[in-house]
């Protein structure tokens, strides 16, 4: 068997995201390529809302998300 080394770039982007929410959109989108999920823009959003929101079971925290 033949040792084959490897090597694993990473890079780092210093950019200032002062709203978590953009934060979680931008994370969620680069996951979503990344796994080639395909999620619409609409399905990112949703996600990113619920992970800074923790839920959107209340009709109030929906309607801000609708807005």
């Amino acid at each position: 068997m033949e040792n084959s080394s490897k090597k694993i770039i990473v890079q780092k982007f210093l950019r200032k995201i002062e709203d978590d929410y953009a934060m979680a959109e931008k994370y969620y989108s680069l996951l979503s390529t990344i796994n080639d999920l395909r999620l619409t823009t609409r399905e990112i959003q949703l996600i990113a809302f619920t992970a800074v929101n923790g839920n959107i079971s209340y009709s109030s925290i929906r309607e801000e998300f609708c807005k």
